[in-house]
C-alpha cells in the first residue's frame, strides 16, 4: 500500500477532489493554478541564503496568471514578504486571488505590487 498521494497534473479541481474521497493524504506536486512543492524548495533556499524571510522582496518577471505566478504570490504574502510581478497588464494574476494575497500580507507585513 501507500501513506501518500503526490498530484501532478492539470486542474485544481482535480487535486482537490481526490483529496476529498482519499483516506492518505494528498498533496499538490503541480497544477495549471498552483505549484505548492515548488514554493518549499524556493523558500527553503531564501531561507538557507538569508536566514529568514519575513521583509524578503521577490520579483517575479513574466507571465505571472498560472501556477509560479500565482504560488510565489501566495508563499511571499504567507511569509511575510514583498511580492513583485513585473509584466505586462494582460499577464497579471487574478484580481480575485491578488486581493486575497493583499489580505494576507496586510496580516503577516509583506506586500503585493503589480507593476508594468
Amino acid at each position: 500500500m501507500f501513506e501518500g498521494i503526490e498530484y501532478r497534473g492539470f486542474g485544481q479541481d482535480i487535486v482537490e477532489e481526490l483529496a476529498k474521497y482519499s483516506k492518505v493524504p494528498v498533496w499538490n506536486g503541480l497544477t495549471n493554478e498552483f505549484h505548492p512543492t515548488q514554493m518549499l524548495a524556493d523558500l527553503l533556499t531564501i531561507r538557507e541564503h538569508f536566514g529568514h524571510l519575513k521583509g524578503i522582496r521577490m520579483t517575479y518577471m513574466g507571465d505571472a496568471r498560472y501556477n509560479m505566478g500565482n504560488s510565489l504570490m501566495v508563499a511571499c504574502a504567507k511569509m511575510g514578504m514583498h511580492f513583485t510581478a513585473c509584466t505586462t497588464a494582460k499577464y497579471f494574476p487574478a484580481k480575485e486571488l491578488v486581493a486575497e494575497c493583499e489580505a494576507i500580507a496586510a496580516q503577516t507585513g509583506g506586500s503585493i505590487t503589480l507593476t508594468v
